[in-house]
């Protein structure tokens, strides 16, 4: 409980735990922007477009056909009906673009399209097609009163049946409400002469004429002097007929109305094959883009999963104080309890406000900019779920402290109405927490001034209204100015953060002097500390470097000495001791040469990059120690993963640091055993690794082992300085890439990771 209730781990977990949700939401919103620019652009594909408005169109047009035209006509395709009927029929038909100047049928010009329509034995088509032959895949099948529709429509396509409906009646009226796309008015045709007679414009723009004399309903201006009655159903808002029969009753006359029967229709429409092709290769690529959208928000889940769970851990602990061993109310959790609530209601709302709004917000962005668009949403998010942590856990922290009607205004209010205002707020409070103090200075007067206001114009609406628009602008006004302070204090903290010290001067009348002050204090601290700390590192550099760079010049004489001295004639014995002389000064040599490298590593000096492929430079090295893997006798097998992995970085440098693991490896592994050499690319980086089963037990960390002059076997003296896996891990950051030792037992890894350049 000591531990995980430290308040310094507390901070961590909550910042990274705003930082992992800001992220998240920042890759949410990518990933719907990416999402919304591929649907839209799916949406608004000219084959799509064209297959709906073209079908739907083709459509509407062979069920006005059916329904006007092939309705009337014989078996022999003779037009039956008084010659009035046929030629209103004719112009109706001639005046929507569905009949030509010479009496015949047009649909018009849909090559993309296949069709057959059917009604009772006449028929129109534009295909050798038979009706058997159209696929229900994709085509549109309506027959007997059963309409199939496609079932494998591609995203952004909508087929519909035509909003038609007709009627007749017995004394020679039929009335079509056509479909919005085919005309904007209904049609009345008469199969009687109607020159000369009355007429007028019904609320459908179609032209009704009447006779006078009874044979026909007359038009009333009062719809209270037209008996309408219905068995069933009368006519419903869109002018369809419900029912089978219906009629209108008018100075004792009935008139009857039918409606219209469209069963007998069949119509079987099919787009052409290379419409069906482009289709289907549209439909699975919206397949794909859902699918992949869906893989990537789920793939967020475990960063969401991270964050609450972190939430959870400073919502759990918060409070808590070490010293003490038990929950303790302390600012910032002291400030009254239903600004918390506040807090946490408007960060919910905001959270919601911006996932529903997302459309919105990417509209107010140019194509240009909504690539910063996963920017905002991620700092939004961030701070939104900063605002909601925090209020959450002020509040979970004011119910462990058994303090929550202490801390919120109303609970105060209670006790003051209870206890009076001694009971209230300590006076200790009121002296250290000036925000609070002028908050509470600041509510009283504004509830005074509110209520004064209210008894004193009572009788006056607009004045009280007035008034309390004005007491609640400087409220808000001197709220904002405290807030203001308040937020020039976390400027100075995210500045601490960033490592800029300087120093901040508010006036002492700030709500933020105090804790301004103690961190100015703090900041010269950690400024100081920091620079002991360079310059003590600078120094350890600049000891070794010039250290090594001395030492190399006596070295360098004495071994050309004990090379001379070889070459005297001298007895048996002090051939001996030249030889060890020659061994033990070359060990020094290569001392003194890995520490001057491990110090200009360290330093980040004598880097340069290029472009490498980590794939060649393995097999170079590789091939290179050849000689000295056949003298250890050690079977290395090399294990290639992927063709090539070109990465940045200094070519000598990551040489080294290959021939280092490897001769790592050979060194300190068992014999008999194999050592792995691969390379293979894990997401966006290049990984060398070297495995072997270590001859001696690992009695070591991974961390100890890269420390400088650490040892696998500590009892050889013979060969090795003890820096080469120091001199690998530094090299490979120096090169921009992460150095990791694993160990499992007496298996022991090197991982070099480095990041891929394409």
């Amino acid at each position: 409980m000591k531990v995980l209730g430290n308040k310094f781990l507390r901070a961590v977990a909550f910042v990274t735990a705003c930082v992992i949700l800001g992220i998240t939401a920042a890759l949410a919103a990518g990933y719907e922007n990416d999402y919304e620019k591929k649907a839209k652009e799916f949406n608004t594909s000219d084959i799509q477009q064209k297959y709906s408005d073209d079908f739907n169109e083709l459509n509407q047009k062979l069920w006005s056909i059916a329904n006007m035209y092939l309705r009337n006509l014989d078996s022999d395709g003779k037009f039956t009906g008084t010659k009035f009927f046929k030629a209103g029929t004719e112009k109706a038909m001639k005046d929507i673009g569905l009949m030509d100047k010479d009496g015949n049928i047009t649909v018009g010009d849909y090559d993309d399209f296949e069709y057959i329509l059917e009604y009772k034995g006449n028929s129109i088509s534009n295909t050798k097609k038979s009706k058997s032959d159209f696929d229900a895949g994709y085509s549109f099948i309506q027959k007997n009163d059963i309409t199939n529709y496609p079932d494998n429509l591609p995203y952004g396509i909508s087929i519909y049946s035509p909003m038609m409906s007709w009627y007749t009646t017995d004394y020679g009226l039929t009335y079509y409400n056509l479909p919005a796309q085919i005309s904007d008015r209904s049609i009345a045709i008469f199969d009687f002469d109607t020159k000369g007679l009355p007429s007028y414009i019904d609320d459908r723009g179609a032209q009704i004429f009447y006779k006078e004399d009874g044979s026909t309903p007359i038009p009333v201006e009062n719809k209270e002097d037209l008996n309408e009655v219905s068995p069933d159903e009368s006519q419903d808002g869109l002018g369809q007929i419900s029912s089978n029969s219906h009629y209108i009753e008018q100075n004792g006359k009935k008139y009857l109305y039918f409606a219209g029967d469209d069963r007998p229709i069949s119509i079987y429409i099919s787009p052409s094959k290379a419409i069906i092709d482009q289709l289907e290769e549209q439909n699975e690529l919206q397949v794909q883009i859902d699918k992949d959208m869906n893989d990537k928000m789920l793939g967020l889940l475990p960063l969401v999963i991270a964050a609450l769970a972190l939430g959870l851990f400073v919502v759990i602990f918060g409070g808590y104080d070490t010293e003490q061993k038990k929950f303790v109310l302390k600012a910032p959790n002291t400030i009254f309890t239903e600004f918390y609530v506040f807090l946490a209601f408007a960060a919910l709302m905001g959270a919601g406000f911006f996932i529903g709004s997302f459309d919105e917000f990417s509209n107010i962005f140019s194509d240009e900019n909504k690539s910063s668009l996963p920017a905002y949403y991620g700092i939004a998010y961030g701070v939104m779920y900063a605002v909601g942590l925090f209020a959450v856990n002020a509040v979970v922290v004011q119910m462990k402290c058994k303090s929550m009607v202490k801390s919120s205004l109303t609970g105060r209010a209670i006790l003051k109405i209870v206890k009076g205002i001694k009971g209230i707020i300590s006076e200790q409070m009121l002296r250290r927490d000036a925000l609070t103090k002028r908050f509470l200075i600041r509510t009283a007067v504004a509830v005074m001034a509110e209520c004064i206001t209210i008894r004193a114009f009572y009788y006056s609406e607009e004045l009280v209204f007035f008034l309390s628009v004005i007491y609640l602008a400087a409220y808000i006004l001197l709220t904002i100015r405290d807030f203001r302070d308040i937020n020039k204090m976390s400027e100075h903290i995210s500045a601490m953060q960033s490592g800029d010290y300087t120093k901040v001067k508010v006036p002492e009348t700030s709500v933020v002097y105090g804790m301004t002050k103690d961190l100015n204090e703090i900041s010269d601290g950690m400024q100081t500390a920091v620079e002991k700390r360079v310059q003590s590192e600078r120094m350890k550099i600049d000891l070794v470097t010039n250290v090594s760079h001395d030492l190399k010049t006596p070295l360098t004489s004495i071994i050309s000495y004990i090379d001379l001295l070889g070459s005297e004639e001298m007895s048996p014995e002090a051939r001996d001791y030249v030889k060890i002389l020659d061994e033990k000064s070359a060990r020094l040599k290569a001392i003194v040469s890995d520490l001057f490298d491990l110090a200009k590593a360290t330093s980040g000096t004598d880097i340069a990059k290029e472009k490498l492929d980590a794939v060649i430079l393995t097999q170079q090295v590789i091939g290179d120690m050849a000689d000295k893997i056949e003298k250890y006798g050690r079977d290395v097998r090399t294990e290639i993963k992927t063709e090539s992995a070109p990465v940045m970085g200094d070519g000598k440098k990551l040489y080294r640091v290959i021939q280092n693991l490897t001769d790592n490896a050979l060194k300190y592994s068992m014999d008999g055993t194999r050592i792995y050499i691969t390379v293979f690319r894990d997401n966006s980086d290049a990984v060398i690794t070297v495995k072997n089963i270590s001859a001696e037990e690992m009695n070591f960390t991974a961390e100890e082992i890269t420390e400088r002059f650490a040892r696998g076997d500590s009892s050889r003296s013979t060969e090795g300085s003890g820096l080469g896996l120091s001199i690998a891990k530094s090299f490979t950051e120096a090169n921009g890439g992460l150095f990791n030792v694993l160990i499992d037992g007496d298996m022991f890894t090197a991982e070099v990771r480095l990041p891929i350049t394409e």
